[in-house]
C-alpha cells in the first residue's frame, strides 16, 4: 500500500493556508506529519482530515467575525472631536 505524501508547502497550498500555519498545527497535534530524514512529509489522507474539520480556507477567520460596518455619515466631524481650533 503506498501512501502519498506532500511537503509542508504544497500541504499549505492545498489547504489554502500559509506555511506557518502548517507548523504551528502539527505543533500543535492538529495534523500528523513524518520526518524523512532532514524534510517533514504530511499525507493526503491527513490533508483531507484536516480539511473535513475546518482547517484551511474555508474556515472563517476569527478577525472578520469581529468587524463592524461604520456609516460615515454618523462619525462627528474631526473639529467637533477636538473641539475648537487654535490659529
Amino acid at each position: 500500500m503506498a501512501v502519498s505524501l506532500r511537503s509542508i508547502r504544497l500541504s499549505a497550498e492545498a489547504l489554502g493556508v500559509s506555511v506557518f500555519t502548517i507548523r504551528r498545527l502539527i505543533a500543535a497535534g492538529q495534523i500528523k506529519a513524518v520526518n524523512i530524514g532532514s524534510r517533514v512529509m504530511v499525507s493526503e489522507a491527513e490533508l483531507e482530515r484536516a480539511a473535513s474539520q475546518g482547517v484551511g480556507s474555508t474556515r472563517r477567520s476569527k478577525r472578520s467575525a469581529n468587524t463592524e460596518i461604520i456609516h460615515l455619515d454618523t462619525v462627528p466631524a474631526l473639529e467637533d472631536r477636538r473641539g475648537p481650533q487654535r490659529r
